[in-house]
């Protein structure tokens, strides 16, 4: 029986990519603290008690797209098998490690904040920043270019398949 969970929560630190022995296998580790949560009767978020962190590690390929892709402090949702790791602490209690194993990793994305008005800008559209036009690539695009999606297209009123 597989304990398959999801998870959010913040990047502790910046993702560790290492290559393995003489193979040259990537291997990046990136460690993910949630903090569990639920509704009041009032309907408000309330936290449940302390973080707990995870592990989370991926090979190759994938490995070093997360060390390019991820830094500390973001946010992400990951989902994958939940192992718990039990080991003994140098004073010799007990510890435990919780791993997500195969797990899949996705950046949450966050709103922007909105800047003080007496410098006349809200939301991140004052001086200096891009605010994507009609046709530009927005969020998870490449900056500068224009948008390969077929759906944003005006195509008729006959889809193309």
């Amino acid at each position: 029986m597989s304990n398959k969970i999801t998870i959010t929560g913040n990047i502790g630190r910046d993702p560790e990519l290492r290559y393995t022995g003489q193979n040259g296998l990537a291997v990046c580790t990136i460690s993910v603290g949630a903090t569990p949560r639920r509704k009041s009767q009032s309907g408000e978020w309330e936290d449940r008690g302390a973080a707990q962190w995870y592990r989370l590690t991926a090979f190759e390929d994938e490995a070093e797209a997360w060390a390019e892709a991820f830094n500390k402090g973001d946010k992400v949702t990951a989902t994958g098998t939940l192992v718990v790791d039990e080991f003994t602490r140098k004073d010799g209690t007990a510890g435990y490690a919780l791993e997500l194993v195969g797990a899949t990793v996705g950046r949450v994305p966050v709103a922007p904040r909105p800047q003080n008005r007496s410098q006349g800008a809200a939301y991140g559209a004052g001086e200096g920043s891009q605010v994507p036009q009609h046709g530009q690539a927005s969020f998870g695009a490449p900056q500068g270019g224009t948008v390969n999606d077929p759906w944003a297209t005006a195509q008729g009123a006959t889809p193309p398949f």
